[in-house]
């Protein structure tokens, strides 16, 4: 593949960044799930470390889902582009982010993940330090809406494990309700051929 084809999706995936909405970015655990998600209009899918290392029964945060990863980023197929993520305020009170994502922003990358973060003064801070480069930050329940990130300057929003948590929380609701006589049938719930469809 030659350099001018091999720059096309990061070009894309790029100009995703710069329209009137933030780029909501869900993450997928699995193939199905993320050619569920494509397949229903979303131009972009990510994956969840959590959902990763929880579906191969391993656990998250400690380097244990490599292969699993890669796996899966191989079979989604691979974008030429650099996300910089930093745990500051997912794992502490954010100090040392703004140092951090200048630092990757002068390295080159092409967006700042800062999970955790969901103040939006400090959202619009960041948005400024960063100039051009796009901030991404996770979408928290009960947080700001897509549209106010949007607001302040926020590009791209991920789900982050939101997904693979409602699906375990959907799995189990239907099971229970079998069990207890109950119609299991709520919610969306894709057909046998469907999901078979997404794999051909």
């Amino acid at each position: 593949m030659t350099d001018h084809h091999a720059a096309r999706p990061a070009e894309t995936f790029a100009a995703l960044h710069r329209q009137d909405r933030p780029l909501l970015l869900p993450n997928a655990w699995d193939h199905a799930s993320a050619a569920l998600l494509h397949a229903h209009g979303f131009p972009a899918v990510g994956t969840t470390s959590l959902g990763v290392a929880a579906a191969a029964g391993l656990p998250d945060g400690v380097r244990a889902t490599r292969e699993e990863t890669l796996r899966l980023a191989g079979t989604l197929g691979a974008l030429p582009f650099l996300n910089a993520r930093t745990d500051t305020y997912w794992l502490g009170n954010g100090e040392g982010t703004r140092e951090r994502v200048l630092a990757y922003r002068d390295a080159g990358a092409d967006g700042v993940f800062v999970p955790g973060l969901t103040d939006l003064g400090a959202i619009a801070v960041f948005v400024r330090d960063l100039e051009e480069c796009p901030l991404n930050v996770l979408y928290a329940p009960g947080g700001p809406s897509l549209a106010r990130l949007g607001d302040h300057g926020v590009r791209r929003v991920s789900l982050g494990s939101l997904p693979y948590r409602r699906a375990l929380g959907a799995a189990l609701d239907a099971v229970v309700a079998v069990r207890e006589g109950r119609e299991a049938g709520e919610g969306t719930v894709p057909s046998y051929r469907e999901v078979q469809e997404l794999v051909g």
